[in-house]
């Protein structure tokens, strides 16, 4: 004989139990604070004061939001922080660890990798060993360790390798660029490529500089000895193989090849 009561009692166990899991999921969660700390992944929308999540594929929408782990889709709020991100984020202040897509703010800070777009007043990839940048900043500030790709503003500065192109007032290449530069002032440690401005310095010049003032070092190597074209109103080269009233001249300069080595300064 059927016991419809057992029955009906393990039916609805299973469908408590399943809509539990479902809850902790979190398919659609509002509230002044949503915290989920387990090792679940989130998915849906999540609205609140302060959501804090570990994983997140979805939509995080409040004041101040927290992916602790990853995120897959959209923070919006004042203050974004996510330590792995493929998706936007569109805030205030967003930071977090490494991105994979675009961020819009006021401050745009990742430490590790950008693999997209930052736009913003200031935007950075800020850690000064594995920093680096694959794709475009645009901003007031745009500050990274290496570079691949663009980055256009007031002030753009490359700490160490870059390879691409840098757009605006000052422009600086602590170490080297393989590019273009083009700007007020232009400034590069060395660069294989092309400068453009009213100012441009190079310690290490491969290529041309067109500008009112321009001016380079003579440091190569064998393999890579210095080469460049200088075209400006001024030119000045470093040069010690040069008598001193050969270093400087009106509208043109070059150098076909320059044998001291960047260790012999």
């Amino acid at each position: 004989m059927i016991n419809f009561k057992s029955k009906s009692y393990e039916i609805g166990k299973k469908i408590g139990r399943k809509l539990f899991d479902s809850y902790k999921k979190l398919p659609l969660a509002i509230g002044l604070e949503n915290k989920n700390w387990t090792d679940d992944v989130c998915r849906g929308l999540v609205v609140g004061d302060e959501n804090d999540q570990h994983y997140l594929n979805g939509v995080q929408l409040g004041l101040e939001n927290i992916i602790n782990v990853a995120l897959s889709g959209v923070q919006t709020g004042l203050i974004n922080t996510g330590r792995s991100v493929n998706g936007v984020q569109l805030g205030l202040s967003n930071d977090g660890h490494s991105m994979k897509g675009v961020q819009v703010g006021a401050v745009n800070n990742e430490t590790n990798k950008v693999y997209g777009m930052q736009i913003g007043i200031l935007n950075a990839c800020s850690d000064s060993w594995s920093g680096k940048v694959s794709g475009v900043q645009v901003g007031f500030g745009n500050e990274t360790n290496d570079l691949r790709g663009y980055q256009t503003g007031v002030l753009n500065v490359c700490r160490k390798d870059g390879k691409g192109v840098q757009t605006g007032l000052f422009n600086l290449s602590d170490e080297s660029i393989s590019g273009i530069q083009i700007g007020g002032f232009n400034d590069a440690g060395l660069i294989r490529g092309l400068q453009i401005g009213v100012v441009n310095r190079a310690e290490y010049l491969r290529g041309v500089q067109l500008g009112v003032i321009c001016s380079t070092g003579c440091y190569g190597d064998s393999h890579s000895p210095a080469r460049y074209l200088q075209l400006g109103l001024l030119t000045l080269r470093n040069d010690p193989e040069l008598p001193w009233f050969k270093r400087i001249s009106p509208l043109v300069g070059w150098k076909k090849a320059c044998k001291k080595s960047v260790g012999n300064k």
